[in-house]
């Protein structure tokens, strides 16, 4: 009867190891995938925030290449006919500690970050720009080139 009475013991002890094993184990995984979606939620934010951000500063430059194209003031003026708004924008070199991309479009601004499949679109409307060059580069500080003169008024936007 002793003997048996071990034997209880030791398989008692091994279920609850087994037991306390697969309960954490699923306390750390069910914890990776809360804070994967928490991550995923931040960097949707941060995408929005900074291409609200530069369409904002984009339309800045646009208004203000406007007015000093007008006026002549508030403005770099390169030749007679031309006048140039750089306007710099300091935007972040990584979104939730990753690299993400910056497309600018005739529309709208897209950001995106591609460990997290993450894609936002911001549009815009500049008031009295003609054209916007299309481009891509990876995030970061930006300048926003305004440039009015004769043949039409262009924005462009390039990293710093």
């Amino acid at each position: 009867m002793r003997e048996d009475r071990a034997v209880s013991v030791t398989v008692s002890y091994v279920i609850q190891i087994g037991i306390s094993t697969v309960l954490l184990t699923g306390l750390l995984i069910g914890a990776g995938s809360l804070i994967d979606r928490q991550t995923t939620g931040v960097a949707t934010t941060e995408l929005e925030v900074n291409g609200n951000r530069l369409a904002g500063d984009l339309m800045a430059a646009d208004r203000l290449g406007a007015v000093a194209y007008g006026t002549n003031t508030t403005a770099t003026v390169t030749d007679p006919g031309a006048t140039t708004v750089r306007v710099n924008v300091d935007l972040p070199r990584s979104i939730a500690g990753e690299p993400y991309r910056i497309e600018v479009t005739e529309t709208a601004i897209v950001l995106s970050v591609d460990r997290h499949d993450l894609t936002v679109s911001v549009p815009y409307e500049p008031l009295y720009s003609d054209s916007i060059g299309t481009t891509a580069f990876q995030g970061g500080p930006v300048t926003v080139t305004a440039v009015y003169d004769d043949p039409g008024v262009r924005l462009e936007v390039t990293r710093r």
